[in-house]
């Protein structure tokens, strides 16, 4: 899950930056708005691999046993639960605009 969040924040930064450059050719007007997307874009990728980096901790810290799965389930199921309805607000949002 370390490696997943490492890769959510490349990606965070691939798109930074691809907004940046989209940033840069637009009008005045639109630079404002612009810059305030890249920062809830920032906050929210941070967001989303803290997330993934403190559940690998709670992964990490599962006690051996014979039935791992099962733990490890109920965190990944803890993970989906927290990002899940964020995700369908947005795209709330996206479609009722």
């Amino acid at each position: 899950m370390k490696i997943a969040a490492a890769g959510i924040a490349f990606t965070g930064v691939v798109a930074l930056f691809n907004a940046w450059q989209f940033t840069a050719r637009q009008e005045a007007s639109g630079i404002i708005g612009r810059i305030a997307f890249m920062f809830f874009l920032i906050a929210g990728v941070y967001m989303v691999a803290h997330a993934f980096v403190i559940r690998a901790g709670n992964i990490a810290s599962l006690p051996d046993g014979k039935f791992t799965l099962i733990p490890v389930c109920a965190v990944l199921f803890l993970l989906a639960g927290k990002h899940l309805p964020r995700l369908a607000l947005r795209c709330l949002l996206v479609v009722g605009s």
